[in-house]
C-alpha cells in the first residue's frame, strides 16, 4: 500500500501550513478526521464487524445529506460495500452514557484547539467571548431532567439545551466548547463550570464576555461579578426591560451602583448603561466595563478620545471604554447567532431517540465538525488570503472523502465574506501595556 505524504501529524513534528492551499486543506482535512474525529467515535466492543471509520463515514454521510440516523440509507452514496446498519449506529448511540460523552468530546475538542493554538488562530490576551444556550426538539417523558420548556408565540415547546461559548472576533466565530445543561443546574454553576473550563484549556489570559439577556438575573450577573474580578474579564450583556430599566431609557447615561433583587432579596450591583444605536434608538446594557462619555475622557484621562480602542477593537491601557462604543462592542456577541445556524444545518444530525447521550453526541459532533470547519478558514486566510475559502458544503465533502487530491481541491474555493480579516496576532500576555485593569 502507498503511504500517503499528504498528511503528517503535528504530534510528530510536521506543519500543516508547509505548501500551497490546496495542500494545506488536504493536510488539515486528514489531521482532523485522524487525530480529532476517529479519537470522537464511541468505543466499541472487540468483537465488532465494523470499525470506527465506518460509523465516522456513516455519521458525515447523514451530515452531508441532512438526514437523520435511522432513515439514512447504509448503502447510498457509500463507495465500500460494508457500512453499518441504522440499527447498529443507533445501537452503538443507546449504549453510550453522559460521562462517556463528555470524556471522548473533552478529548478530541482538546487536540482541536492545540492544532489552532499551534498555528496562531487563537489569542490569549484581550480575547471576546461570547456565551449563548442553543436548542433541539425534546423526545422523552414528560419528568425528565434534561426537558426544558421554551416559550413561544404559539404555545410551549420543550427541548434539549446546550451552553455553548465562543471566541469571537469581528465576523469570525469558533465555538470552543459546548456542554448539556439539565434543567435543575443552577444557571450560577453552569457559567462558571463552562468560562472555567474554556479559560483552561485555551490557556486565557484576560477577556471580554458577551452575554445574551436571557441571563439577566441576579444570580447570573453575581457568577459573572465573581468569575471576572478573578480573571481580569469583563462582562457586557443587554438589559431586560423590566418597568425599572424602562424609566432609565429616556436619555443616554451611565448609572454606576445600579442594584437588582430577585424575589428572596439577595442583590447583584452592576453599571446599568443606556446608548444610542446607528438608528437612534436607546438600549440599556449591564456591565462591570469602565465605561466613561466623551467628554469625561477628553477632560479626565486623554484628547484623543479616538484612540480609546486599537484597530482589533481593544482596550487601550486606559482601562475604559466609551459609552459611545458600547453598542459596537456588543455586536460581536450577535456573530454566534450565526455560529448557531451554521451548527444547526450543515453539520448536526437529528433523531427521535429520547436517549439523552444520544443527543449530547450528535450535538457535540456537529460542534467539532462546525470548529474545524472555522479554524481550516482562519488558517487559509491568514496565510493566503481572502480568495481561499471554504464553504460548510465543501468542508462536509471533503471530510467525506476518502481520497483527497489536491489538484482537485483547487476548484472548490471561493472569495471570503468582505467583513471577514484575518485573525489578529496575540499582543505579549507579559507587557502590562496590553493587560487589562482590573475589573
Amino acid at each position: 500500500m502507498v503511504k500517503d505524504t499528504t498528511y503528517t501529524s503535528m504530534y510528530e513534528g510536521g506543519d500543516i501550513l508547509k505548501g500551497c492551499p490546496e495542500t494545506v486543506v488536504c493536510s488539515f482535512t486528514k489531521l482532523v478526521k485522524k487525530d480529532v474525529l476517529h479519537e470522537f467515535m464511541f468505543p466499541l466492543h472487540w468483537n465488532t464487524v465494523y470499525i470506527q471509520e465506518d460509523f465516522f463515514d456513516y455519521l458525515m454521510h447523514a451530515a452531508r445529506n441532512r438526514d437523520s440516523i435511522w432513515s439514512t440509507c447504509g448503502e447510498y452514496g457509500f463507495e465500500r460495500e460494508d457500512v453499518p446498519s441504522n440499527s447498529t449506529v443507533l445501537h452503538h448511540l443507546r449504549n453510550l452514557d453522559m460521562e462517556t460523552v463528555d470524556e471522548l468530546y473533552k478529548k478530541a475538542n482538546k487536540k482541536l484547539v492545540e492544532i489552532a493554538q499551534k498555528n496562531g488562530v487563537f489569542r490569549k490576551v484581550n480575547v471576546q467571548l461570547a456565551i449563548d444556550f442553543v436548542g433541539i426538539p425534546y423526545y422523552g417523558r414528560k419528568r425528565d431532567e434534561w426537558r426544558w420548556k421554551k416559550g413561544k408565540k404559539k404555545g410551549w415547546r420543550r427541548v434539549y439545551r446546550w451552553i455553548l461559548v465562543s471566541f469571537v472576533d469581528g465576523d469570525q466565530k469558533y465555538v470552543v466548547y459546548a456542554m448539556p445543561v439539565p434543567y435543575t443546574a443552577p444557571i450560577e454553576e453552569v457559567i462558571t463550570s463552562a468560562l472555567t473550563y474554556v479559560y483552561r484549556l485555551c490557556k486565557v489570559v484576560s477577556g471580554t464576555i458577551y452575554v445574551d439577556r436571557e441571563f439577566f438575573s441576579v444570580k447570573a450577573v453575581n457568577a459573572l461579578q465573581k468569575f471576572c474580578s478573578t480573571h481580569k474579564s469583563y462582562w457586557l450583556m443587554p438589559a431586560q426591560k423590566n418597568e425599572r430599566v424602562k424609566r432609565y431609557l429616556r436619555e443616554e447615561g451611565i448609572y454606576r451602583g445600579y442594584t437588582m433583587h430577585n424575589k428572596k432579596r439577595e442583590p447583584a450591583t452592576f453599571t446599568l448603561a443606556v446608548v444610542r444605536n446607528e438608528k437612534g434608538k436607546l438600549h440599556a446594557f449591564a456591565t462591570n466595563l469602565p465605561v466613561v462619555t466623551k467628554d469625561d475622557f477628553s477632560r479626565h484621562y486623554n484628547r484623543r478620545w479616538s484612540k480609546i480602542t486599537d484597530e482589533n477593537g481593544d482596550l487601550l491601557p486606559f482601562g475604559v471604554v466609551l459609552l459611545d462604543r458600547l453598542y459596537s462592542f456588543y455586536e460581536r456577541r450577535w456573530q454566534i447567532e450565526t455560529n448557531i445556524r451554521c451548527i444547526k444545518h450543515p453539520f448536526l444530525i437529528t433523531t427521535s431517540s429520547p436517549h439523552m447521550p444520544a443527543h449530547d453526541y450528535l450535538m457535540r459532533f456537529a460542534v467539532l465538525c462546525c470548529f474545524a470547519w472555522m479554524v481550516i478558514n482562519a488558517l487559509l486566510l491568514k496565510e493566503f488570503g481572502s480568495s481561499y475559502w471554504l464553504k460548510g458544503r465543501t468542508f462536509e465533502r471533503l471530510l467525506c472523502a476518502e481520497n483527497i487530491i489536491p489538484r482537485n481541491v483547487k476548484y472548490s474555493f471561493t472569495k471570503a465574506p468582505k467583513t471577514m480579516d484575518a485573525f489578529p496576532k496575540d499582543p505579549d500576555a507579559t507587557n502590562p501595556f496590553f493587560a487589562h485593569t482590573e475589573p
